[in-house]
């Protein structure tokens, strides 16, 4: 009861809150006039903070392989680099679409030429779903994917 009485008690308080009016001629600004404060509207929103989608490129095969690499994205451009088997990298992005390239070359050691064929899959993983996949199989197998994402 004592704390209904003491809401009620603050409700009152609050709605009845007044002030002066600006063109009150008293400088202690106590006037006869009383005008009630306006009305607090909301506290305006933050803006909204992008979505930002991350972007795998995965290149995986017969483990060591040598391979040459080329991947892009619409926003940075084309990448090309030279590694081995397994290999990935991840983008963040806040772009709602980006066309999407990755491509890899295995690349045969001369110096120890193996004549057995060897794998290779390239796969671009979006948000953590696969876009795009690929493989093949043979002495220097080059594979390559490519699509547009759109992700809203």
């Amino acid at each position: 009861m004592t704390r209904a009485l003491s809401l009620a008690a603050l409700v009152l308080l609050l709605g009845g809150a007044v002030a002066c009016s600006d063109d009150c001629p008293d400088p202690q600004n106590v006037c006869e006039t009383r005008r009630p404060l306006p009305p607090v509207g909301p506290s305006p929103l933050d803006p909204p903070t992008p979505l930002v989608h991350v972007i795998e490129f995965r290149v995986l095969g017969t483990l060591g392989q040598k391979v040459d690499i080329r991947y892009s994205t619409s926003q940075e451009g084309t990448t090309i680099l030279s590694t081995q088997v397994p290999w990935s990298i991840t983008h963040r992005t806040s772009a709602t679409s980006s066309f999407l390239t990755l491509a890899a070359a295995i690349d045969l050691d001369e110096d120890n030429f193996d004549p057995d064929p060897v794998r290779v899959q390239v796969q671009i993983i979006v948000d953590g779903q696969l876009f795009r996949e690929a493989d093949a199989i043979g002495l220097e197998p080059t594979v390559t994917v490519s699509g547009l994402f759109s992700g809203g």
